[in-house]
């Protein structure tokens, strides 16, 4: 071993699997979704852990391999489980369904541990051999995976197979510092050329049942631009099958003019039109949310969530003279730019929305929330974990705040029978509209749907008579069904699209009358999300459990039901792999853990369990900060990751054992505090914006990051033959906390994840006590 090299092959092992958790990412937002990209934290953890136990296990393991070898394993196993991954028939869908997709989910989560568990192998046998270093090894390792996470801003770094090449280039330098031999180096240049020979090979499969690869089997269809980075892979698709506009009524028997396909990460496609003439936009006119323009003549109107600009064209065929147009994706303005072109008194802002409607001085007589994201009816129900903060309380009140005291804000979801969408969504509007000071909730809404949408018209103030009369009038001329007006009776309903029953204005008339308990008798989750818990398209309650199990593997499970059971799933996985990697190291090498070393295991399992949650609440936060999940991911795991390298350093201050008793309040204080905040860190620049963030981790990675080091320099001088054992136990609990810490956020909200983070740590600080007081 190479010791004058060790950090920087320290270093670069860690940006390697720091790197690679980040293919990883993207290569489940575009494979499948997002929101399976939780997974990745759980699967980076066990593999670490798996190798600490490993090692424990197997200790002359250090005689057989060199670190310049298992960093050669390294490099060769980001493409390997990467392929396996990718191949691999896994289908969230069936999960409910068809047994074998459980076992392939527990293949899947096996294969990608596989580069994490050779990770942390070489980190638990660095450790074992110098514990006296571990401030300084501690700090190259977070340090590295820190700067890691700067390649989400590098553009020329921008698919999964980029990232997976550089993960194994990096891990074949280390294995040069590590051995002083070449070999590294040449299974780097290797890789290289693998990657550049077979790009089909390596190419992320996308998921049928997402919208891209359904749009490309039309006959002639066809990518005629495609641009990917860190955050979101764009694909404009011509085709004469697209024919996008979601709500449309059935009355209308003009034309459509040609569209292009954009796909966001190869789904949620909406359409962007070929104008030739304003004319030919006569569509727009049909569409439900045309009915604003029938209720009020505006001025000044605001396109949220621009998208495809179908909201926009229909501002331009109104003849509205101010126009601001805001998307935060891109990408997606680039082609909004394009398609739509400079046209007078339109704006086409690239800002967050929420940011964008904290900082906007003007005021709107018109707002359209544009309708987001595909049809969500039976789902693999893991859209229960994306986190939605443009349809939560704080956002609806957000949105209020920007209009005229007599504006309108205009709002479209999907419609599902039984309702789902529809009716969180107007519980949400109620409950902004109370905590405002609305003291009729109910005079300031009306609503109609289509056969597919539900479009709520919302003002600050109650609406009148006129305003009234010209609803009904449009929807009555346009063939939509009235769902409530101020004033509607049943008859009025379920007329033209005509279901069993009128559900949502049964549901919506008893949201006015006695909201929570409605909300607590529905069979669905209908609560309305907060920014402290974002999960809008969390339906699932633990009611629906007896009849998942009772029906499981006969019928789809709806609305977050197949979703929930893989958690569980997941959660029993990680829970059985955990033990396994635990008590059976400790069985073969037939050792019993006395009453004498139990605080050392207290002490690293809520050491590694306080961190977890921490960093996931920090996550969940910030993507409402920074706007993008990506970015979130980028900025508290690299600036968590740093802080806890200089905490490690700092931890052989004596000072130190006392401040980090500070670490259970400065957790419950941020628990408190961030939700106040948040209001006003959205009012910022981004600059400012990401200046503030960084202060706020910071404090809290330095106080986290002395216990780990502390306590190995405790077992060094006691029980150093259990290091390895102890660093594998730190990093299991962080697997099974990351999905309790899912579990807990959906739940019960961020809230209560800091909570858990803070018991968590008081607990490490007992067994600290009881640590120091034996030795």
């Amino acid at each position: 071993m190479n010791k004058k090299g060790i950090f920087a092959a320290v270093f670069l092992v860690s940006s390697s699997a720091l790197i690679y958790q980040i293919a990883l990412m993207r290569f489940f937002s575009i494979k499948e979704w997002y929101h399976l990209a939780f997974m990745v934290v759980s699967l980076s953890f066990l593999g670490i852990g798996g190798g600490g136990t490993f090692l424990y296990a197997f200790p002359r393991i250090k005689t057989r391999f060199d670190l310049g070898q298992l960093a050669i394993y390294l490099s060769l196993s980001f493409p390997l489980s990467y392929l396996i991954a990718n191949h691999l028939p896994f289908d969230p869908f069936l999960i409910g369904i068809e047994g074998l997709q459980v076992f392939y989910l527990g293949l899947l989560y096996l294969s990608l541990s596989l580069s994490s568990f050779f990770f942390g192998l070489i980190i638990a046998l660095i450790i074992k051999e110098s514990p006296q270093k571990i401030r300084l090894i501690y700090f190259f390792n977070t340090a590295g995976s820190g700067i890691g996470c700067l390649v989400l801003f590098l553009p020329i770094i921008s698919n999964v197979p980029k990232l997976i090449l550089l993960s194994a280039v990096l891990s074949g330098l280390a294995s040069m510092l590590f051995s002083l031999r070449w070999r590294g180096f040449v299974l780097s240049i290797g890789t290289l050329l693998l990657l550049t020979w077979t790009p089909n090979l390596f190419e992320v499969k996308i998921s049928p049942y997402k919208s891209l690869p359904n749009a490309l089997r039309y006959p002639g269809a066809r990518i005629v631009s495609s641009l990917e980075d860190a955050t979101s892979k764009v694909d404009l698709v011509e085709s004469k099958g697209i024919r996008y506009a979601p709500g449309l009524s059935l009355a209308y028997e003009g034309s459509i003019p040609p569209q292009k396909g954009l796909f966001i990460d190869g789904d949620n496609m909406t359409g962007v039109v070929d104008i030739d003439k304003l004319e030919s936009l006569e569509f727009t006119n049909w569409l439900p949310q045309a009915v604003a323009y029938k209720v009020t003549k505006p001025e000044r109107v605001l396109i949220l969530k621009a998208s495809g600009g179908m909201d926009v064209l229909g501002a331009l065929y109104q003849g509205t003279k101010e126009i601001k147009a805001v998307e935060e994706n891109l990408f997606v303005w680039k082609v909004l730019s394009k398609e739509i072109g400079q046209r007078s008194g339109l704006s086409l802002i690239r800002e967050n929305e929420r940011g964008f409607a904290r900082r906007e001085k003007g005021r709107f007589d018109l707002v359209i929330l544009s309708l987001s994201g595909g049809f969500k009816g039976t789902s693999p129900g893991s859209f229960s974990l994306v986190e939605e903060y443009l349809y939560t309380v704080e956002a609806m009140k957000d949105w209020l705040g920007l209009l005229e005291e007599e504006g309108i804000l205009v709002i479209t979801r999907w419609i599902q029978i039984p309702p789902t969408e529809s009716l969180k969504i107007g519980a949400t509007i109620v409950t902004a509209l109370a905590e405002r000071g609305a003291i009729q909730p109910g005079q300031h809404i009306m609503a109609l749907r289509s056969l597919q949408t539900i479009t709520f018209l919302v003002k600050p103030c109650p609406f009148t008579q006129g305003e009234i009369v010209a609803f009904k009038g449009f929807a009555e001329e346009k063939r939509f069904d009235l769902v409530y007006y101020p004033g509607i009776s049943r008859d009025e309903t379920n007329v033209y699209y005509i279901l069993p029953s009128a559900y949502d204005y049964e549901g919506f008339l008893q949201l006015l009358e006695n909201k929570e308990a409605f909300i607590r008798k529905y069979p669905y989750r209908i609560s309305p999300a907060r920014d402290t818990q974002p999960f809008f398209f969390h339906f699932f309650k633990m009611g629906q459990l007896h009849r998942i199990l009772a029906h499981l593997g006969r019928e789809w499970q709806p609305y977050g039901g197949s979703g929930y059971l893989m958690l569980v799933l997941l959660l029993i996985i990680s829970i059985l792999s955990s033990i396994g990697l635990i008590i059976l190291p400790i069985c073969w090498r037939g050792i019993k853990i006395s009453s004498f070393q139990m605080p050392y295991l207290i002490y690293f399992l809520s050491t590694g369990f306080g961190y977890i949650f921490v960093e996931l609440v920090l996550m969940g936060y910030f993507i409402l900060i920074l706007g993008k999940p990506v970015y979130a991911f980028g900025l508290v795991v690299a600036t968590l990751l740093v802080a806890l390298g200089l905490g490690s350093l700092w931890s052989a201050n004596p000072k130190s054992i006392k401040i980090v008793r500070l670490l259970p309040i400065l957790i419950l204080s941020y628990a408190l505090i961030i939700p106040h905040l948040l209001p006003a860190i959205l009012g910022m620049t981004p600059f400012l914006r990401i200046l503030l963030s960084v202060s706020l981790i910071v404090p809290l990675g330095v106080l986290m990051g002395i216990p780990f080091p502390l306590g190995i320099r405790l077992v060094s001088t006691s029980s150093p033959e259990l290091i390895p054992l102890l660093f594998g136990v730190n990093i299991i609990a962080s697997v099974v906390g990351s999905i309790l810490s899912a579990m807990t956020n959906l739940e019960f909200g961020y809230t209560a994840g800091f909570f858990i983070a803070a018991i968590s740590y008081l607990v490490t600080l007992t067994s600290l006590f009881l640590l120091k007081e034996q030795t």
